[in-house]
């Protein structure tokens, strides 16, 4: 009888690796989404914090902040084409608000893309009072 059972429990593995396998890359996914969004949440307090020190901070500049914070490239380099940064100030110029958008692909792919969602985008803002000094 034991001779008849391996080839079963072989049978029950080859269709359960799969459903486990898939699991364990969505758990994954999990994790990556959770870490990448407390990466760009700090990052883009970074750029919120910059502009709202620096009075003659621009757009660009403050993006740079950013990207830089994150660290998904060299210091200096371009932003990846997945983050888009964008800074405002209010009418009045006394608050700096920061937004961050970035699309995290996910490591199940072609799975999620059969329920429609292959990409996540995460969002960060970040709101600061501008820091005014008057000089002696």
């Amino acid at each position: 009888m034991r001779a008849c059972q391996g080839g079963q429990s072989l049978v029950e593995a080859a269709l359960a690796l799969p459903v486990v396998l898939l699991l364990a890359i969505a758990l994954v996914d999990v994790g990556r989404m959770f870490a990448v969004s407390a990466v760009l949440a700090n990052a883009t307090r970074e750029g919120a914090a910059l502009a709202s020190r620096d009075l003659t901070a621009t757009a660009s500049s403050v993006a740079q902040r950013v990207c830089d914070e994150t660290g998904w490239t060299a210091f200096g380099d371009a932003c990846p084409t997945d983050l888009v940064v964008s800074y405002t100030t209010d009418p009045a110029g006394d608050i700096a608000r920061v937004d961050s958008t970035y699309t995290l692909r996910l490591l199940t792919g072609r799975v999620a893309a059969l329920f429609g969602r292959p990409t996540v985008t995460l969002r960060a803002a970040s709101i600061f009072p501008l820091v005014r000094t008057s000089g002696p």
